[in-house]
């Protein structure tokens, strides 16, 4: 087939999708390998109009393989991508929430790490507890993740800040069980032997541990 014939790999759709979108949406690893892997000047990092890039809808849709593919072919250039929704891959596959080995797995990269925050200052736990990944909220809480950073509504017109954390965005959604996690969640570097008094610039202080059944 001469050039001129070739279909064009790049061409884009009313919303900027592209091949690779589609790929991606839909999990098509085969494809998405074979287009990767050619001379076809595939660009793997473009964005559509609301800015996802392949590796973004890839993990929105809990598409492991593909994401994984993405990523080892064509380097970690995706994931510090946000969408306009302040949202990079990490965000998206804690979106999804379905898949904790492909957040373990982005997570590998060492490029965003469990805390990262958006333009916006939501997290991946925001998005998990927004969504209802309860399993996934506890991955996040026992991997460090910081449950006390703070998402800024955009959409006030007062200009004031609306600060929420994450149990904000739970409750708000009416996830009654990670709003409990989260309420009396405590990380392992937290406990300390109980009755252990301690005394900084000569005041007292005890520590009260509860068990919650």
């Amino acid at each position: 087939m001469e050039d001129g014939n070739k279909a064009d790999v790049n061409a884009q759709d009313n919303e900027d999708h592209d091949p690779l979108h589609f790929c991606s949406h839909f999990g098509h690893h085969e494809i998405m390998k074979y287009l990767l892997q050619s001379d076809s000047e595939v660009q793997p990092h473009v964005v559509n109009i609301y800015e996802d890039t392949p590796l973004h809808l890839a993990c929105y849709n809990g598409k492991f393989e593909v994401a994984k593919e993405i990523i080892q072919i064509t380097g970690t250039e995706s994931l510090t991508k946000e969408n306009i929704f302040s949202e990079t891959a990490f965000h998206s596959a804690c979106t999804y929430g379905k898949s904790i080995d492909l957040v373990k797995f982005l997570l590998d990269q060492n490029v965003v790490n469990i805390s990262h925050q958006g333009r916006d200052g939501h997290t991946g736990l925001h998005s998990a507890c927004y969504h209802g990944h309860i399993h996934l909220v506890q991955f996040l809480l026992d991997n460090g993740a910081d449950m006390n950073l703070v998402a800024c509504d955009p959409s006030r017109s007062s200009g004031e800040k609306n600060e929420q954390t994450c149990l904000m965005w739970a409750y708000e959604k009416g996830q009654d069980a990670i709003v409990t996690l989260l309420k009396h969640y405590k990380r392992p570097q937290d406990e300390l032997p109980c009755n252990e008094y301690s005394r900084p610039g000569g005041g007292a202080h005890f520590c009260i541990h509860f068990s919650l059944l």
